[in-house]
């Protein structure tokens, strides 16, 4: 939960807009944080009644909000999400280095939910559902560190993993790659490599396994063992086509790196 005066700030905020902006309705909610990210987002979509829904995060700014109105009146009706790109970090000169892209705008938000309690993600209830690309507006990501939010997202996703194993449910595999990630950052890459390896037996997403491969890569060559990480980023790449995914170059820059390691420069520079 926010403690940092958020609330108050949104509140002076929506006294100005809607002051600006006669007729318009906001609504500011007041929630019981639960360590869990999904439900608290689920509490405000809940509330949503309009066709068309969007979200952003209070560190998140949004460039070209104005275009907003007319992507949706001008949707077709087969067309369920349009997706954006997010502009994830930058250097101290404004430069990216991160561009992701994430489901914002969304049609019938009713139709779809909030999943995993941390790094949460909005997930349609329906199926087949079609989603559009969409280079304006764009979301850029404003967000100031806090010491201990990597505690806090690691905490959380314990409690996800001892709490669904309790009741016999399945972990998110989400979860497991997080949890990977999370342990990886503190350097515990052998309870890491742990993490990746039962994400591996529980998941089916070819992209998101291709993601994990790397990441299980980088932890072998944190911990010196460059072979075995050679093994893996060669495994990712010559099975890509069979996880229903094209190769990623991150493989190829990973073997080069573990090639490093092993002090073959060369090779290095060859991959």
């Amino acid at each position: 939960g926010s403690d940092d005066g958020t609330r108050r700030i949104v509140k002076k905020t929506l006294k100005a807009w809607s002051t600006a902006q006669p007729g318009a309705r906001y609504e500011l909610l007041d929630y019981e944080w639960t360590d869990n990210f999904a439900a608290a987002r689920q509490y405000g979509w809940d509330k949503v009644t309009a066709d068309w829904a969007i979200w952003v995060d209070a560190d998140d700014e949004l460039d070209g909000a104005h275009a907003l109105r007319q992507l949706a009146g001008e949707s077709p009706e087969n067309i369920h999400a349009f997706v954006m790109d997010y502009d994830y970090a930058q250097t101290p000169e404004g430069v990216n280095v991160c561009m992701l892209r994430r489901e914002r705008l969304i049609r019938h938000p009713q139709a779809w939910k909030w999943a995993s309690p941390v790094h949460e993600v909005l997930i349609p209830q329906f199926q087949p559902c079609n989603f559009a690309y969409t280079p304006a507006p764009v979301y850029r990501h404003r967000k100031q560190p806090k010491p201990d939010e990597g505690e806090r997202n690691l905490r959380i996703i314990e409690k996800h993993f001892a709490d669904s194993l309790a009741d016999g449910v399945t972990p998110d595999p989400r979860m497991a790659v997080y949890r990977g990630t999370e342990l990886a950052s503190r350097g515990r890459h052998e309870e890491a490599l742990e993490a990746y390896d039962y994400y591996f037996g529980i998941s089916g997403w070819g992209e998101e396994k291709h993601q994990t491969y790397h990441k299980k890569a980088d932890s072998l060559r944190a911990m010196g063992r460059f072979d075995e990480a050679l093994e893996v980023d060669a495994y990712a790449m010559t099975h890509a086509s069979e996880h229903g995914v094209a190769e990623w170059p991150d493989h190829a820059h990973g073997i080069g790196e573990s090639l490093l390691g092993k002090s073959d420069y060369a090779g290095a520079v060859k991959w």
